[in-house]
């Protein structure tokens, strides 16, 4: 078939289609709008039917006593709606709607004291929510330590370090002229580890023969073990120095790591601070790595000896730059 006489055909057809669709329409639409007005003139004749009801009814005279049993018809509406004429109705209207009910024996009144106290009350809830949670994962992580004691037995643990220092470099002074025996720097100190938390006590004795000697009482009352693995080891802490020559309480800061090299070889880095909120003044600030060697270990506790550099600066104009040695144990 050419391709001519099959665009013809398309046209026919979409012509023939377009008509019927139109015609079925139209006679759809007309049948709508005879239905509507079929129903209003219905609705017009019923409405003229209840007028002349009404307007004709009179009730019989109820003279004689009887009763009066007479109902009007009921109109026949055969239509299938009727408006609703009660335009000017309104559901009637609780003012007290929203009102909360009152308790039981007396009256309610809401305040603004009882919204505020509801939001304390919640938000006593969420602060003890949160407590709650920070103390059970404290106990969590404490087990899981105690737990890998056997693999680190600094985990719960007493520490001894007897520590000693002399310095090379005193207030830039070339090695010869400030050296031992006029100056020795003694730093004994404790630690006791439990787990998460830890604290330590140390006494602090700068000696220098002829002049007199600084006397220092560390405590580091508080102190977090963030990482706590044999391999690696960090601790942050806060507590105070007792200054014995001022009989004075400053707060001091420190942060301290241990890196494991070899099973009996490791490393410490060490570095406080202490701060006097009135003068901005740092009253000591010290900072010093070590490395340490075990020479002996039993059941319950390891022996080594120490040897490394310490740096201090005192209120910020003396400085001292120190060989330090010693002795640790550890018992567990």
């Amino acid at each position: 078939m050419k391709p001519s006489r099959i665009l013809i055909l398309i046209v026919l057809f979409y012509i023939f289609g377009a008509n019927c669709f139109l015609i079925l329409v139209g006679k759809s639409c007309v049948n709508q709008l005879v239905g509507q007005v079929n129903n209003i003139k219905k609705r017009s004749q019923d409405n003229q039917s209840d007028r002349n009801i009404n307007k004709n009814f009179s009730p019989p005279s109820n003279n004689s006593g009887g009763s009066n049993n007479y109902s009007a018809p009921a109109p026949n509406r055969s239509y299938q709606w009727a408006p609703n004429n009660n335009y000017n109705f309104q559901p009637q209207q609780n003012n007290n709607f929203y009102a909360r009910p009152p308790a039981s024996g007396g009256t309610y009144e809401n305040t603004n004291s009882e919204n505020s106290t509801l939001s304390g009350c919640m938000g006593a809830g969420a602060c003890c929510g949160a407590l709650q949670s920070i103390f059970n994962s404290f106990i969590a992580h404490q087990n899981f330590l105690a737990q890998s004691k056997v693999v680190n037995p600094k985990i719960v643990s007493f520490e001894l370090f007897a520590l000693q220092a002399l310095p090379f470099i005193f207030n830039n002074d070339s090695l010869g002229n400030q050296f031992f025996p006029k100056t020795l720097l003694s730093t004994p100190k404790v630690r006791f580890n439990w787990g998460l938390i830890s604290t330590e006590f140390r006494y602090t004795n700068l000696l220098q023969f002829g002049v007199g000697a600084y006397e220092t009482l560390d405590w580091q009352i508080l102190m977090l073990n963030l990482f706590s693995r044999r391999e690696f080891y960090m601790r942050v802490g806060t507590g105070f120095l007792y200054e014995k020559l001022s009989n004075t309480y400053f707060n001091e800061h420190t942060l301290s790591s241990d890196i494991m090299f070899t099973q009996k070889l490791s490393g410490t880095f060490d570095f406080r601070f202490s701060h006097d909120y009135q003068t901005q003044i740092f009253p000591r600030l010290e900072s010093g790595i070590r490395f340490n060697y075990m020479f002996k270990e039993t059941k319950s506790a390891q022996f080594g000896y120490t040897l490394g550099f310490l740096y201090q600066n005192y209120y910020q104009t003396e400085k001292l730059y120190l060989i330090q040695t010693g002795l640790t144990m550890l018992l567990y």
